[in-house]
């Protein structure tokens, strides 16, 4: 069942890029999909958007830490590449991770 976001969003794909379903693409939770192939070495390139209204006061790292851990609860080979925390508690940054 795909998902719908709390609130509206409006973007354009970068050229070479298709919508496709989220349940063709095996991500049932996703509001919407993008792939760019073709794929290289088993992976294709994607865009997946999904969200969720949460507390101001939640930090960024448990946000984070929820996504890898459910991208790992779904049979996915996650790694996280790097994480670097910035700004103050009022106005940080999201860490990164692959």
């Amino acid at each position: 069942m795909v998902a719908t976001l709390p609130v509206p969003i409006e973007f354009s794909l970068p050229e070479g890029w298709r919508s496709v379903s989220p349940d063709e693409a095996g991500a049932e939770q996703a509001a919407f999909v993008a792939l760019r192939p073709p794929a290289g070495r088993g992976f294709t390139a994607n865009i997946t958007i999904s969200g969720e209204v949460r507390g101001a006061d939640e930090p960024l790292t448990r946000l984070a830490d929820e996504a890898v851990d459910k991208l790992r609860a779904s049979g996915r080979d996650v790694h996280l590449g790097r994480r670097n925390e910035v700004g103050s508690a009022a106005r940080s940054a999201a860490p990164t991770s692959r």
